[in-house]
């Protein structure tokens, strides 16, 4: 019997050109949308892609499916959709502050001879973008890794400073499940620990998601005065328990008002 991966290779092996695949449509018709500056009618798609009506109309029916485009009713037009839109910002989000934050975070875990990890929210997980590592750790996240909000340094500190209106309504969407004993199981819980991280300024996770863990983060703000990001101090607690990461904690705050700053922060 032949398997879907046998006939998907039989497909590759047909097609010397990606042209004719299904994945290279779908790019060539985002392309056309993200670069007409305006929202097309399907006779300007169809013109533009040289392809066969039926064949642009299934392609923007999967894009539809998918949010990569956004169908307006009304003016019969089709533009980029807010699923694409969400990718590329969060691209350019990431790469902007990883550039900004780069130099201090180094001279950070330097300073502190502990690890340290900065990290974006990811719809409702943190999403890790670079780690500095003083001393390797075996199961030590790394770039590209994503870890739940409810029971990290970072992923408390980028819900704690959100806008009443969206913190509550991101925490209505998160399942609070116990990784350790410690770890924080419901919501009331959370959100009381959410505002200790406000009246001081930093999060703490204390053996939450892992009982050889212990952390301290804080966020880091935009020029629209947004939660752009966060960074965590991080240690093992056989080499270093929560009250003496705390120790660090100006420090930390220090390095997040710079790093504000670079993404064009003002107080005030």
């Amino acid at each position: 019997m032949r398997s879907a991966g046998d006939d998907l290779s039989g497909e590759a092996r047909r097609t010397p050109s990606n042209q004719s695949s299904i994945v290279a449509k779908c790019t060539q018709i985002l392309d056309i949308l993200s670069n007409a500056g305006r929202p097309l009618s399907f006779a300007e798609i169809v013109a533009r892609s040289g392809l066969v009506k039926s064949s642009a109309h299934r392609i923007i029916a999967i894009l539809l499916t998918e949010g990569l485009a956004e169908h307006d009713e009304h003016a019969k037009t089709y533009r980029v959709g807010p699923r694409l839109m969400g990718w590329a910002l969060r691209t350019w989000h990431s790469s902007d502050l990883q550039q900004a934050a780069a130099d201090e975070l180094d001279r950070l875990y330097e300073a502190t001879g502990h690890n340290v990890e900065l990290g974006v929210r990811s719809g409702e997980r943190v999403l890790y973008l670079r780690t500095f590592n003083s001393y390797p750790v075996r199961y030590a996240s790394k770039a590209g890794d994503h870890a739940p909000l409810h029971c990290t340094a970072i992923g408390k500190a980028l819900v704690a400073f959100l806008p009443a209106g969206q913190r509550a309504e991101l925490i209505a969407r998160l399942t609070f499940e116990k990784h350790t004993e410690f770890s924080i199981g419901d919501r009331a819980s959370f959100e009381a620990d959410l505002a200790e991280v406000r009246e001081r300024g930093y999060a703490i996770c204390d053996r939450e998601e892992s009982l050889q863990v212990c952390g301290l983060a804080v966020p880091v703000y935009d020029f629209e005065r947004s939660v752009h990001g966060a960074f965590c101090l991080w240690s093992l607690t056989e080499r270093a328990e929560i009250g003496t990461l705390r120790g660090f904690a100006p420090l930390l705050l220090e390095t997040a008002e710079k790093i504000s700053a670079r993404l064009g922060y003002r107080q005030g």
